[in-house]
């Protein structure tokens, strides 16, 4: 709550400050465009495989024979697409990029004597914001701009492990724990925009996100191979998102 006035208190300054600024631009213009960016440790995994590394590097350190590797926590790369409408001190945006890490994100132990368990973490997160913002205007199509709005989410988290073992259970027993859902949160926007040519523009943004899904069934696999629902998991989508994107002005 804290921080929601925080944000609705900025609104207020910038909506004043563009109430009196007078550079003219142009009005009622749409937009399209694409972005690129990142992210760190989507869908908030972080805590999860810290607590499974310091699993594997005890076990390593106590059991003579015993091997380990630790898992990274991931960055992820975006890929998305924006329509931007400009209507005075007013920007209205519909986006959707798409997140998900890169190879590399596993681990593994290996007890005295083995079998080697290979952990492997795979995740995604589609992300549908939509934003309202206040302009402030430098000049024609350069422009600061701040605020916020909903967003749905579609995301996964899937886990698979090799040969799990009940007396080492570093992220459970299960041979895969696999959670798909969607679900609605909201965001926080900044931007500026700079033209490029007559009718291009670069722009850079930075969006933080808030979301949590409600418990989500496991479609997953226990150790033994049958198929599971449990347990329960709940995936959080906060998260900070920096894209630079290339926009195209459309005539009407």
């Amino acid at each position: 709550m804290k921080h929601l006035k925080i944000y609705f208190f900025i609104i207020l300054i910038i909506a004043f400050v563009c109430c009196y600024t007078e550079v003219s631009y142009a009005i009622g213009e749409f937009s399209i465009g694409i972005n690129t960016g990142m992210t760190y440790d989507p869908n908030n995994l972080g805590d999860e495989i810290s607590r499974a590394n310091q699993y594997i590097a005890d076990y390593r350190e106590n059991n003579t024979g015993a091997e380990g590797e630790e898992i990274n926590v991931p960055y992820a790369l975006l890929l998305g697409c924006n329509l931007k409408y400009h209507f005075n001190y007013l920007l209205f945006r519909f986006a959707g990029y798409f997140a998900k890490p890169g190879a590399g994100v596993e681990g593994s132990y290996t007890p005295p004597g083995g079998p080697e368990n290979e952990i492997k973490i795979s995740t995604y997160q589609a992300s549908f914001p939509l934003s309202i913002a206040f302009l402030l205007p430098l000049k024609e199509r350069t422009f600061f701009y701040f605020g916020g709005g909903m967003t749905y989410h579609i995301a996964s988290v899937k886990i698979t492990q090799s040969n799990p073992d009940p007396a080492f259970p570093v992220l459970g027993t299960d041979r895969m724990d696999k959670y798909t859902g969607s679900f609605t949160g909201w965001h926080l926007l900044v931007g500026a925009e700079v033209p490029l040519l007559d009718k291009y523009s670069i722009s850079v943004e930075w969006i933080h996100q808030e979301g949590r899904s409600s418990s989500i069934s496991n479609d997953g696999i226990d150790i033994n191979g049958n198929g599971i629902n449990t347990p329960g998991r709940q995936i959080n989508t906060r998260g900070d998102f920096i894209l630079f994107g290339i926009n195209y002005y459309i005539s009407i």
